[in-house]
């Protein structure tokens, strides 16, 4: 088989620490007669193209060799109708969804996927996440992302605020973009709080930071993922959200791994569910990471690129039925 020449390309624009983080373990991909070029716009002498950020496939210039990957759960703005930002997803041959709700999405914007070649998977967390030796001398709650309005980092700080376990007893760890100020307000206030600012602490400093949390909290209000949430699965540790993107589907079988909140005073009812079950928790760590299987996003990324492949090739790609097993 002759070398085939895969562009996987995303300008950074307001989400640098997904999509350059995504092109960084794209180029990392050693697969025999596929060669990966990464770029901010499509390299014209590609023999297929991955386009990260949706909009940005209609700038492939070949759209029968082009895949458009959806991150997110968004709607408004008529985006997928024509002349919408990403109506050129109608024309594209590849997809990668990565939330089941987004079939609905496409599909009341009249978007055939019939003739389509489509993966469906989380994305998942990177393989070096796992669970650590040694429980946290402390309870250690935790939040991770970046402070964005649908993030609702708000809500996270008055969850802590609301909590009647002494101060002495737990510790608060922020981790993440624009997190700084929260951080410092929960200071303030006297908790025990540490800071990791994402321009000071990438995604290989993660793994290590994971394992110094008892549970991570996610209120966002919408969420295709998110990938915090397989991270922290990823690492053994149970997770306290919203009904937002995985955490209503994934089946957490006997391990209690996830409970899904509404409100602040919910977050805060549940903290303390989870301080009262640390030790067993921590017991269930293994069992907790294997709810993940072999959703990583270095075999996301393999996928991906066997997709893009396919439109090439024509090699048959492996249905997305017989990959994609967390018993939604």
């Amino acid at each position: 088989m002759q070398e085939c020449i895969i562009n996987v390309y995303a300008t950074s624009g307001t989400s640098p620490w997904l999509f350059d983080d995504l092109k960084t373990h794209f180029k990392k991909l050693n697969l025999k007669n596929i060669s990966i070029i990464t770029s901010e716009y499509p390299d014209h002498s590609a023999d297929a193209w991955i386009a990260i950020r949706t909009a940005e496939a209609a700038l492939s210039p070949d759209i029968a060799k082009t895949v458009a990957c959806i991150h997110d759960l968004y709607e408004h703005d008529d985006m997928y109708n024509p002349g919408g930002v990403r109506a050129i997803v109608k024309k594209v041959k590849g997809l990668v969804l990565c939330h089941p709700y987004q079939k609905k999405i496409l599909q009341q914007a009249g978007i055939s996927l019939a003739h389509k070649i489509i993966l469906e998977r989380p994305i998942g967390a990177l393989s070096n996440f796992s669970p650590g030796n040694v429980m946290p001398q402390k309870f250690t709650i935790a939040w991770v992302g970046r402070n964005h309005w649908r993030k609702r980092i708000n809500w996270f700080v008055e969850a802590i605020q609301k909590l009647t376990l002494p101060k002495n007893q737990f510790k608060i760890l922020l981790l993440g973009k624009g997190i700084e100020e929260n951080g410092k307000l929960l200071q303030s206030l006297g908790f025990d709080c540490e800071i990791y600012p994402k321009d000071k602490y990438p995604i290989a400093t993660y793994p290590d930071l994971y394992r110094k949390m008892h549970c991570l909290i996610i209120t966002s209000s919408t969420e295709a993922g998110p990938l915090t949430l397989f991270e922290s699965l990823a690492s053994g540790n149970p997770v306290i959200s919203t009904k937002v993107g995985w955490a209503p589907i994934i089946d957490i079988q006997e391990t209690e791994a996830i409970t899904l909140v509404d409100t602040p005073q919910e977050i805060s009812m549940a903290i303390q569910q989870l301080y009262t079950k640390m030790q067993a928790n921590f017991y269930n760590r293994h069992k907790i990471s294997k709810l993940m299987g072999s959703f990583t996003l270095e075999s996301w990324v393999r996928d991906v690129t066997e997709l893009a492949t396919s439109l090439v090739t024509e090699i048959e790609v492996i249905p997305l039925e017989r990959k994609f097993d967390l018993r939604f």
